[in-house]
């Protein structure tokens, strides 16, 4: 559980970093020295996983699923620090609407389309939305970090998007399980004697 905590521990600082750690090349070396440190802890909380579950099936596939949520809570994390920021500091301009760009959806099941928007005196911005409401030109109001940290944004409004505290939530969720089957592992991984051999010995 310790490995855990410090895994954990090692995704907040990388999302820190990447968000609003400091500038230039300071940025990234914090940035490297997390996720070196993220994936030294996962690889030995994985390596004990692994060995508590010894041959047994039932235990190498709690561990195998429990790693690939820590991979998924890696980018959840990221995701929440980045939009609670948005939220915390971000200020609504009305944006003008320059370009529109169809593009595949990240599980290659649809098209969504990519609007590109120019902010008089914030640079411009990417929104993606699933439908193609908005138009060429169109004036849209739009939540932005207006100290240029992030060039993400949204729609004022956008009820489809994922909520700060929604994402915390699934954030917590996948920490839960990777917990949880942390302690299934430990609890049934005890190795079972020998065939034939007394477990009185």
């Amino acid at each position: 559980m310790v490995l855990l905590a410090l895994f954990a521990a090692a995704v907040f600082g990388m999302s820190w970093a990447i968000a609003d750690g400091p500038d230039g090349i300071q940025r990234w070396a914090l940035i490297l020295v997390f996720i070196v440190a993220g994936l030294v802890v996962m690889g030995l909380w994985m390596a004990l996983l692994l060995a508590g579950a010894g041959a047994r099936t039932v235990g190498l596939g709690i561990a195998v699923v429990a790693g690939v949520v820590a991979l998924i809570f890696a980018g959840t994390v990221p995701a929440w620090y980045s939009e609670r920021l948005l939220h915390e500091r971000g200020r609504v301009a009305t944006c003008r609407v320059v370009a529109i760009t169809e593009v595949e959806t990240m599980n290659g099941s649809g098209t969504a389309y990519r609007y590109r928007l120019a902010c008089d005196g914030s640079g411009t911005f990417w929104v993606t939305r699933s439908d193609r409401t908005l138009r060429v030109n169109q004036g849209v109001p739009v939540r932005h970090d207006p100290e240029g940290r992030s060039d993400e944004a949204e729609l004022v409004g956008d009820t489809a998007r994922m909520k700060p505290q929604d994402i915390a939530w699934t954030a917590g969720a996948e920490l839960g399980l990777m917990a949880l089957a942390s302690l299934v592992v430990i609890a049934t991984g005890r190795p079972e004697p020998p065939e034939g051999t007394d477990p009185a010995d």
